[in-house]
């Protein structure tokens, strides 16, 4: 394995959310190139309600590494939080107990076609970081980049676009 690519862990990002009176925790991890994937949770009450898993196996010899692998982080990160936002999560049972308690009704859940069922195996232990930074979320408010990260710089495609725009450079880069 000696022509991997050296590469610490990438920093995540950990953000306190306040939606509709409820704080929610979302962060976002690199495990680094001996385990090459992302990972997003979603935690409200320390609870973990989502999770999003993206692997980065197939570009791991990329000479930019770090920047794509920051991309997908940032875009993994602000999906999660714009699913939150159209009340993807309103119905899930700790969700709605919170929402309960302050007298809100959730929009209806959205239909979604169940994954197929996963193989059984003991889940990792995760627990949740502390917030770099609290955002203020409502239904009526815009999502910017600069509310999230801060002043990095993303890119407004979506995940779909990053990988499919980082695999085409990487193919001209190959018949060089």
């Amino acid at each position: 394995m000696a022509d991997k690519p050296k590469q610490t862990m990438l920093p995540g990002y950990n953000h306190n959310v306040n939606y509709k009176g409820v704080t929610f925790h979302i962060q976002t991890e690199d495990s680094g190139v001996n385990n090459p994937h992302i990972i997003t949770l979603l935690f409200v009450g320390g609870n973990i309600i989502a999770r999003k898993k993206l692997s980065y196996g197939d570009i791991i010899k990329h000479e930019r590494l770090q920047d794509v692998v920051r991309e997908l982080m940032q875009e993994q990160h602000k999906q999660m939080l714009k699913e939150l936002k159209a009340g993807n999560y309103d119905t899930h049972p700790l969700v709605l107990t919170e929402l309960n308690k302050r007298g809100i009704t959730p929009k209806p859940a959205p239909v979604v076609k169940p994954p197929a069922p996963a193989p059984a195996r003991v889940a990792p232990e995760f627990k949740e970081k502390p917030a770099q930074k609290t955002i203020e979320l409502r239904e009526d408010q815009e999502l910017r980049d600069e509310d999230i990260f801060a002043g990095d710089i993303i890119s407004d495609k979506s995940l779909d676009e990053v990988i499919l725009g980082f695999l085409a450079q990487r193919l001209e880069e190959e018949e060089k």
